[in-house]
């Protein structure tokens, strides 16, 4: 779904302690359809997500289901109901 030329509509999936500081599984955005890795790392964090600021450097995000590699700044290409996963840190024992 489009909402103004150039942006889609996409679902943020937070899990973890993504999640328990967002206080949601899941919210839709409208973000460029086409922007650098890097830049979209800064989108979520810094204007859709800045309660997640503390944890960014420790969090990944895959956008429909595949990792993305923040040190390679390609451009990446993102559909109407594009699915960006935040995953944080995980521990266990």
């Amino acid at each position: 779904m489009t909402n103004k030329e150039g942006f889609v509509e996409v679902k943020l999936l937070f899990f973890g302690k993504t999640r328990e500081i967002i206080g949601e599984e899941m919210s839709t955005k409208y973000l460029p359809n086409n922007i650098k890795i890097k830049e979209l790392y800064s989108l979520i964090f810094e204007q859709h997500c800045p309660l997640l600021l503390p944890i960014k450097n420790s969090c990944i995000l895959a956008v429909d289901q595949t990792y993305l590699d923040i040190s390679n700044d390609e451009e990446i290409i993102l559909h109407g109901h594009s699915e960006i996963a935040i995953i944080p840190p995980i521990s266990g024992g």
